[in-house]
Parts: C-alpha cells; sequence; structure tokens
C-alpha cells in the first residue's frame, strides 16, 4: 500500500521538478538573447560610427558635399553616398536594431545636417522615384522628436550650429 502512494505523488513529483527547470532553463536562454543582442546592437552602432567618421571615402563624401553646399554647387555623387548611408542607419533604426539614443549619439544631427545640405539632390532623385531614402525619413522625423524630448539644438538652414557645421563639415581632413 505505501508503495503505490510513493508513486502516485513521485511522478507528479518529478513532472513539477522537470517544469520548474524547464521554467529557469528558458529565463537564461532569454536572459543571454537580450544581452546578446545589446551587445550585437552597441556592435553595430560602434562599425557605423567607425565608417561614417573614420572611412576616408565617407569623410571625403561629407567634405564634398559641405563643400558644394557652400558654393551653391552640386556633387551627385558624394550627395548620394552621404544620403544612402544615412538612410541604412534609418532602416536600422526602423527595424529596431539600434535605438533612439544610439542613433543620436552617433548620426543625430547629422543626419538632420546632410538633409537640409541635400535636400533639392533628394527632391530631385524623388521625381522619379518618390519612395527613396524613406527611412533617412523616418531617422530624421525619429531624431527631431528626439532633440526636442531632449531639449538638442537642430541644425537647420541658416542656424548657427548650421554654419558651424558645414564649416566644420568642409574643413574634414581624412587621414
Amino acid at each position: 500500500m505505501a508503495d503505490g502512494i510513493v508513486n502516485e505523488w513521485i511522478a507528479p513529483a518529478f513532472a513539477a521538478l522537470a517544469a520548474i527547470a524547464a521554467s529557469v532553463t528558458a529565463s537564461v536562454n532569454y536572459l543571454q538573447a537580450r544581452r546578446m543582442r545589446a551587445t550585437l546592437r552597441a556592435q553595430l552602432s560602434l562599425d557605423l560610427e567607425k565608417a561614417f567618421f573614420r572611412d576616408t571615402t565617407m569623410i571625403k563624401n561629407r567634405k564634398a558635399v559641405a563643400e558644394a553646399v557652400k558654393t551653391s554647387s552640386n556633387n551627385d555623387p558624394a550627395m548620394r553616398e552621404v544620403v544612402a548611408f544615412l538612410d541604412t542607419v534609418g532602416m536600422l533604426v526602423r527595424l529596431k536594431l539600434i535605438n533612439d539614443g544610439l542613433a543620436f549619439h552617433n548620426f543625430g544631427r547629422f543626419a538632420v545636417f546632410y538633409q537640409a545640405c541635400c535636400e533639392s539632390y533628394i527632391a530631385r532623385k524623388r521625381e522619379h522615384a518618390t519612395e527613396a531614402w524613406n527611412d533617412l525619413d523616418y531617422l530624421i522625423e525619429r531624431m527631431n522628436r528626439y532633440m526636442a524630448r531632449k531639449q538638442h539644438a537642430k541644425p537647420t538652414k541658416g542656424t548657427r550650429l548650421y554654419i558651424q557645421m558645414l564649416d566644420d563639415e568642409s574643413s574634414l581632413q581624412s587621414a
């Protein structure tokens, strides 16, 4: 009789222990996945920062755009490269691979600045492809909201910040 009672509670007890172990394992896996995702976001952000601020070709393109704006000329190839890069950043923000804080820290003012610098180029290209650079628009919207919430100055045309950034970007030196 005692063996029957023991067998009746042993199986449910082991089932309960197995369920607890599975729950703990799932929780640990979830936390590890979150930690890994945060690490990948940080690495992605650092890689993008390196590409934008240290890549010789990107530095030349950024400088060429600023010089073109200062002389009221066009430099479509440089503008295309800078806008395409920032559009990619916008896509990564939209897909939540980079959060607004990281995007702002690395590219926020530059995205708003270069969108203002390249607005006529963007408008010309959108005459033929209306959905061109939608992720850039998304990035600009997010950065404008972020700057308003944090009370940061925006580098819009004619502002002191815009003029300072234009001077800084046109005097860039590639390594």
